[in-house]
């Protein structure tokens, strides 16, 4: 097994704080899930990566990353902007990345682009925004690097190929001791892929842990509103329908608050995209 640490790192964009006092350690055989609402620090923690920090530190294994070629070749990161030349084919990215990637496996990736109906000697310019997002996804799992990070790889991309995408990507998990993190702001499409959790707020990380038993913490309840005056416990993410509504509830003993709910009230378990809302929502807390 291997790890990345990140210890006590700080990002500014000029005098604007992006990210502050960042702990957190990403383990091969392990896929993350990054969640954060717009401007919460996912890019910026990936665009960080291969940077020297002003503050922290960014390690593999006890050993920093900046400046090390052989460090930096464990880390692929498939950031939102991409850095391929538009004027290069297909066909040249991938022979680049053969070169950079001992491991590289060129025939998987070519077998996805020709199921996505995708001609591998156009240029890269010359993509749609679906198919650029697409292509450099399945490039970064190509790679079959240590770490690999996938920022927003569903963006823009149509619903046939989006499918093709997690089947594949599912599959690749399986198959792979590599460490995946999906940095995105819904979790819904994949929301049984990770099996660890991370929640960026206000700068910081508002949650970190494993997504089975941070799931077990959190409960969604609903009925009548007069019932919810029982409720000693913060509310969270709270939905109204006429007489109706719904609350999420963070629970430290789950036995014990289930044996205080009043009749008619209805317990079922959160989705990790509900505890994400319930998280970083500033509407709806009591």
């Amino acid at each position: 097994m291997s790890s990345l640490e990140i210890k006590d790192l700080q990002i500014k964009h000029g005098r604007k704080l992006a990210l502050e006092n960042i702990d957190l350690t990403f383990e091969t055989g392990h896929c993350y899930a990054l969640l954060g609402q717009n401007g919460a620090g996912k890019s910026s923690l990936i665009r960080e990566l291969f940077k020297k920090p002003k503050k922290g530190s960014i390690m593999i294994d006890g050993v920093r990353v900046y400046n090390n070629q052989e460090q930096m070749s464990k880390i692929y990161c498939m950031s939102q902007v991409s850095f391929f030349p538009k004027e290069l084919k297909l066909t040249d990215i991938m022979k680049l990345l053969g070169s950079a990637f001992p491991e590289f496996d060129s025939e998987f990736a070519k077998d996805v682009m020709q199921k996505a109906d995708v001609d591998l000697k156009q240029k890269f310019g010359k993509l749609s925004v679906g198919t650029s997002t697409l292509f450099r996804a399945v490039m970064a799992l190509a790679t079959n690097a240590n770490f690999i990070f996938l920022d927003e790889p569903e963006l823009g991309v149509d619903i046939k190929n989006r499918e093709l995408f997690l089947s594949l990507f599912a599959k690749r998990m399986t198959e792979s001791d590599s460490c995946f993190v999906i940095a995105t702001h819904n979790l819904q499409e994949f929301e049984n892929l990770p099996d660890k959790i991370i929640i960026l707020q206000d700068h910081k990380v508002a949650l970190f842990g494993d997504s089975e038993e941070i799931s077990k913490n959190y409960v969604t309840l609903s009925g009548k509103k007069e019932l919810f005056k029982q409720i000693r416990e913060k509310t969270m993410n709270k939905k109204e329908l006429g007489s109706f509504m719904s609350v999420v509830v963070k629970v430290e003993d789950r036995d014990a608050f289930l044996s205080r709910i009043p009749d008619g009230v209805e317990v079922s378990n959160c989705s990790l995209q509900d505890i994400f809302l319930a998280i970083t929502s500033k509407e709806g807390v009591e």
